[in-house]
């Protein structure tokens, strides 16, 4: 495996055949087939990193070590649940808050919709989350 930018790893082409082999929620007949093509597959380090593209929904999905993140036509589903209920059920609406992850920026931003916040700070421990989710998911 070959070391890239950011201290990224990229697989040779036998680990991407090996890893390519399936995704959750995706029928292996259909992962192999034209419908689906991986964007980016890295390894950083810290965890497998993958974007998948649908040709049939036009659509792009997140997964970190094969579990699916989110994907850019439900992604308000996962962003606001994360962001809205935990800001909507306080005592008190809250000024300064945590994001820990949330490396696509999503939460951040649905978190900013509320007008008591002041301050968001986000942890994310993968820089190459972060850089996958702005170039693929801007």
């Amino acid at each position: 495996a070959a070391q890239g930018a950011g201290g990224a790893v990229a697989p040779d082409r036998y680990e991407f055949d090996r890893m390519y082999q399936e995704l959750p929620g995706v029928p292996p007949a259909q992962l192999k087939s034209s419908r689906f093509s991986k964007v980016l597959k890295l390894h950083s380090g810290k965890q497998l990193i993958e974007v998948v593209l649908d040709r049939d929904k036009r659509s792009k999905s997140l997964y970190l070590d094969r579990a699916l993140q989110f994907s850019d036509t439900a992604e308000h589903m996962y962003h606001e649940m994360m962001a809205h209920v935990p800001l909507l059920t306080t005592n008190e609406p809250p000024q300064n808050v945590l994001v820990i992850g949330g490396g696509d920026g999503g939460v951040s931003l649905r978190v900013l919709m509320h007008p008591s916040v002041q301050k968001v700070v986000q942890v994310e421990l993968d820089e190459q989350v972060v850089l996958a989710a702005k170039q693929h998911f801007p």
